[in-house]
């Protein structure tokens, strides 16, 4: 066992005193057998104690398997060691602290003053000690034989703590044949260990893995023998639901037609854009197209309708008429709208000679240029995205030149009824009794085929309550293609409640939890086969009853089955379009968001400056802020003020700045969500930084960025909120406001991720990983984990391929 010792102290860690407890704990723990592979003295400072133990216990550093901690658990104020470890467990032992102070209270009444803090951290125990060398090996004795068993578990392996518990048994073996011999054995009513781990209580879900592998009960044991109380541990339904999923995994992709059939399948690639679209230059309305800007009389030259295939020039002074769709002339610069025109002269037979146009075109109006929807490579559909019935994904791909896409198998369901009372559901009136239809295969049935259309369910006849029965059925299932097999009914205490079993006896499956804590449908288990081509079939067991049975599998085994967007997570790092579309969609910024924030714009336009003198008031408000603009800001070349006594709003570069911000403001709300905008966000969050290839004039810290956010938003929140022309709309009040919440949140994105370095996770040159830059133990390092541990979480794998 490798364990780590660490030395808290003011006076020790600056040489002032020498370090007699830590020789002492080492000597104690050495005689146990155990390496000291790691030592440190640290200072009575909460970061530098955090810092020694997150390097010892997470898994990217040298672990041990328990973290020993002596001094600083005293009432004195600079006594940090309880707070600083209690803020990084992700479990307490309070079992380990109470034996201490127990141990040593009966010492001395002063051991009361003690603040034993111990628990786990990913994999290794700690323990924090007393200061003084006899507290700290008195403590350490008094739970000096719990710590091996205490390691094991926290190790998490599959045999955690088994020698352990064979010690125990064989004790209390040993122990009830003495008393036996003596007689006194029906006295003793319980001795030796008791493991709380293993009885039947509710599962710690901070426990490492969940199993409930062997816990079937023997089915040639006569029926006098089963248990009265199950012996499968309850689950919290959380934990259940994360090892389902765990267990869930992409179906594989194939190759499929574009066509109707598609719908409800789900793309397993990126579709990009093969030809341009338009690959011509179209009218937007029907109208006619000019070369010239000016109003006037001007003679029709010629007609082009919707798939006319002729290549005109336009000379001056004339127009063509065009229609919605239609080719425009090579050298036409507009489309004036029909309903802006007047008929001047006609021939006899109908044709339009002369029209008047009565408002100046603007260069490039209503016309659509090549391309302009979609350029080649352009990716208009992710991987991951659904063919639904009325989303147009189909025409999509067929417009775009696509006739042939990946995408997932659909999964395919076996549902399979047990017990002996079971008829088919089809069974008229009058039932014989004690016959039941079976209503379940049905009912789930139709909830699969509701949630998931294109699904492929199986629903063989009901299998009988046998094993013989029951393994055949089950046999017959697993060997086919169902992906996912689901049981009803036989999974409670009853005697011909044999699904378990019979899984675990005759099929060969692991069960991973036999019972969850939820009711209706306590008794839901939850299984996996693995065939001998590696194929790994899930199965969920439901109860018996309709109730039950429809519920649980709406809340475990759709789980997997819940669509799930599939990231990119290297692009994310070196494709800002990329970025900016998985944080709109994360945050739901979606096309109706955007015609909210452009119908708010005339009315916001006429209040940006206000907005801008207030936040500029806001930042002159806080030294830390104000004192930012006492360094030259990019693209400023004028006199800048030289303190904050003498820096007000009117200076130069302050208005310079109010200037900058006016414009972002305005091309925030009025701007075209594209690549160019995209880009812009990006340099303004990168100007306020420094980035590995460009040092910041200003670099500002993140938190008066993340601050000036905040306040930002709560500013745009009542300003929208106080429009007189949304005051009898609240929807619309609403959904504007929601709108500029997320746009700025983005924005936020795009400041953020040059702060956590997130910038530096991919080399687009080398195509390949570079390592995070790691900052200590701020607030950076702790949400760049987050961000890590969340990401994986967003990517986790789905059984059907199915995005979220």
């Amino acid at each position: 066992m490798l364990v780590g010792l660490l030395t808290v102290s003011d006076r020790v860690s600056k040489g002032v005193a020498e370090d007699n407890t830590g020789p002492a704990l080492c000597s104690l723990v050495e005689k146990e057998g155990w390496t000291v592979s790691q030592k440190t003295i640290v200072e009575d400072d909460l970061v530098a104690i955090q810092r020694s133990v997150l390097a010892w216990t997470d898994p990217v550093f040298t672990r041990v398997d328990l973290v020993i901690i002596t001094g600083g658990t005293g009432f004195g104020v600079r006594d940090v060691t309880p707070e600083a470890v209690s803020a990084i467990l992700d479990k307490r032992a309070t079992g380990l602290d109470i034996a201490m102070l127990t141990a040593s209270l009966a010492i001395t009444p002063m051991a009361a003053l003690s603040r034993p803090v111990c628990g786990v951290r990913k994999n290794s125990v700690i323990v924090t000690l007393p200061g003084s060398p006899k507290g700290a090996v008195e403590n350490l004795s008094a739970i000096l034989k719990m710590l091996p068993h205490a390691v094991e578990l926290a190790r998490g392996d599959t045999h955690a703590g088994e020698s352990v518990h064979k010690r125990m048994a064989l004790h209390n073996s040993n122990l009830r044949s003495r008393s036996s011999t003596t007689g006194a054995s029906r006295n003793i009513r319980h001795v030796g260990h008791v493991c709380v781990h293993k009885s039947d209580q509710i599962h710690d879900s901070s426990d490492a893995k969940i199993s409930a592998f062997g816990l079937s009960r023997d089915l040639a044991a006569p029926v006098a023998q089963r248990s009265r109380k199950s012996l499968y541990p309850l689950v919290p339904f959380e934990d259940a639901l994360e090892l389902v999923l765990s267990h869930a995994s992409l179906l594989p992709a194939v190759s499929m037609k574009v066509s109707e059939n598609m719908i409800n399948h789900v793309l397993a690639e990126d579709v990009k854009v093969k030809e341009p679209v338009p690959n011509y230059r179209a009218s937007i309305v029907d109208g006619y197209a000019v070369i010239e800007y000016a109003t006037g009389t001007f003679q029709v030259a010629s007609v082009q309708n919707a798939g006319d295939n002729s290549s005109i020039s336009l000379a001056q002074g004339t127009v063509a008429r065009v229609t919605t769709g239609a080719q425009v002339p090579a050298n036409a610069n507009a489309v004036v709208m029909v309903e802006d025109t007047e008929l001047v002269a006609s021939n006899a037979a109908g044709e339009e000679q002369t029209v008047r146009i009565l408002v100046q075109a603007k260069l490039g109006e209503n016309i659509r240029e090549i391309g302009s929807d979609a350029s080649v490579g352009d990716v208009v559909l992710q991987a991951g995205s659904l063919i639904s019935a009325a989303g147009g994904e189909v025409g999509l791909l067929a417009s775009i030149g696509h006739t042939e896409v990946k995408v997932y198998e659909q999964p395919r369901v076996a549902i399979l009824s047990t017990g002996n009372e079971l008829v088919h559901y089809s069974t008229p009136s009058p039932l014989a009794p004690p016959l039941v239809r079976d209503t379940n295969s049905l009912t789930l049935h139709a909830a699969l085929k509701t949630a998931m259309p294109a699904c492929v369910v199986e629903t063989p006849p009901p299998a009988k309550d046998t094993a013989d029965s029951l393994a055949e059925l089950l046999k017959m299932t697993l060997s086919g293609n169902a992906n996912v097999v689901i049981t009803t009914g036989g999974v409670s205490m009853g005697e011909t409640d044999i699904v378990k079993s019979v899984l675990e006896r005759n099929s060969g499956a692991q069960i991973w939890f036999g019972r969850v804590l939820m009711k209706p449908g306590k008794p839901t288990t939850f299984a996996t086969v693995k065939r001998n081509d590696g194929v790994e079939k899930l199965i969920f067991c439901l109860p018996g009853n309709p109730v039950s049975a429809l519920g649980n599998e709406q809340k475990l085994l759709m789980a997997p089955a819940t669509p799930i967007n599939v990231i990119d997570r290297d692009r994310l790092y070196y494709d800002l379009m990329y970025r900016f579309q998985y944080v709109s969609k994360f945050v739901d910024f979606n096309q109706s968001d955007i015609d909210a924030v452009k119908a708010a714009a005339p009315l916001i336009a006429p209040l940006v400056p206000t907005i801008v003198d207030a936040v500029y008031d806001r930042l002159f408000s806080f030294d830390l802020t104000k004192e930012i603009f006492l360094q030259q800001n990019d693209g400023f070349h004028g006199k800048l003020a030289t303190s904050l006594s003498t820096l007000t709003t009117e200076d130069a570069q302050i208005k310079f700045r109010k200037d900058f911000l006016a414009k972002y403001l305005v091309k925030l709300v009025t701007a075209e969500y594209d690549a160019k905008f995209v880009a812009y966000l990006d340099r303004v969050g990168r100007i306020h930084t420094n980035t590995p290839t460009k040092k910041s004039r200003i670099n500002v810290e993140y938190i008066h960025c993340n601050a000036l956010f905040g306040w930002l938003h709560g500013f745009l929140a009542e300003t929208v909120d106080q429009l007189p022309q949304l005051k009898d709309a609240p929807q619309a009040r609403a959904k504007t406001l929601a709108a500029f919440s997320k746009l700025l949140w983005i924005q936020n994105d795009f400041f953020s991720m040059y702060y956590l370095r997130e910038s530096e996770r991919f080399d687009p040159d080398k195509g390949k990983h570079t390592p995070l830059q790691r900052l200590g133990l701020s607030g950076n390092w702790v949400t760049t984990i987050s961000v890590a541990a969340a990401a994986s979480a967003v990517t986790a794998a789905a059984v059907w391929g199915l995005k979220r």
